[in-house]
């Protein structure tokens, strides 16, 4: 109850969290928050610049910035623990330290068959990531496939 109060009146002041309109002319593709220890809330974003930026709702402000200087667009962003899983246009999984910002491990989940749904195209991107048991996760690709991932290994 306490978490949607504030969320109200952070949907109320649109200027704090404004970061990305103003400075980065990129569109946010991906949103996430957690509470921490000491009952802060902290917001992750994801954009089509290839970004994770990280806000403090007590701050009111950008606290960090990471991600790949190719500028390759994210399109999906899960958090669980102290890492950042993202899934990008060109269907790779990428796991993320929140501490530092690099990259733990990455692999290609979904690939170029030229059988996307919704188009002619050959489409890779990941679309979805989404916790499952065990330390698995869910991805879903525009290939049109949805797969169950040990990211320990790799291994679908």
């Amino acid at each position: 109850k306490k978490f949607k109060k504030m969320d109200k009146k952070v949907l109320q002041r649109k200027d704090e969290y404004s970061y990305h309109k103003v400075n980065c002319k990129a569109s946010v593709t991906g949103l996430r928050h957690k509470i921490t220890r000491d009952q802060q809330v902290v917001i992750y974003s994801s954009n089509s610049n290839g970004k994770i930026h990280v806000w403090s709702h007590k701050l009111k402000r950008l606290v960090k910035t990471f991600g790949l200087k190719t500028k390759v667009p994210i399109r999906s962003l899960y958090l669980s623990n102290n890492l950042i899983y993202t899934g990008d246009e060109n269907g790779w999984i990428r796991i993320w330290n929140e501490r530092n910002g690099l990259v733990e491990t990455k692999w290609q989940a979904h690939e170029d068959y030229g059988n996307a749904p919704f188009r002619n195209t050959k489409e890779s991107r990941v679309t979805c990531i989404q916790a499952a048991t065990k330390g698995r996760l869910f991805t879903g690709g525009f290939d049109g496939s949805v797969k169950l991932w040990d990211p320990t290994d790799r291994s679908v």
